[in-house]
């Protein structure tokens, strides 16, 4: 795909879609995913894209392997357990040593606006709601 990266040259693919949409695509294409109305979000520490208004794809560089861990670990453990929406993991692989999640698109809030819930370091139901 595009091998290791820095941060900085992360933070440029991300804003230069071009070079990683049709990557993205394929990915969807491999694991059967809807491929019309692609949106990328521009904003983020990975690169994201909606595909449709039912799945989201995250693609994580090499140096974030702990994120894509963190994250399906959570998916899986979290999807169905809370009194709030946790999007469904679909498809967790890789792609040249990129990891990838495929999951269910969630409406509403973004997470970022629940970012001041984490800044104290506790946690609270009223952020991330309460156990079913």
């Amino acid at each position: 795909m595009f091998g290791t990266i820095t941060s900085s040259e992360l933070k440029i693919l991300r804003e230069e879609p071009a070079r990683w949409v049709p990557v993205a695509l394929d990915i969807a294409r491999s694991h059967g995913l809807p491929i019309s109305d692609p949106e990328v979000f521009p904003n983020g520490t990975n690169l994201v894209i909606a595909l449709g208004e039912e799945v989201i794809l995250k693609i994580f560089p090499p140096m974030l392997r702990h994120q894509f861990e963190a994250e399906r670990g959570s998916l899986l453990l979290l999807h169905g357990r809370l009194s709030v929406d946790v999007p469904r993991l679909i498809a967790a692989d890789e792609r040249d040593g990129w990891p990838y999640l495929a999951m269910t698109r969630v409406h509403g809030e973004t997470g970022r606006r629940f970012g001041a819930c984490s800044t104290t370091g506790k946690r609270s139901a009223s952020c991330v709601g309460s156990a079913k």
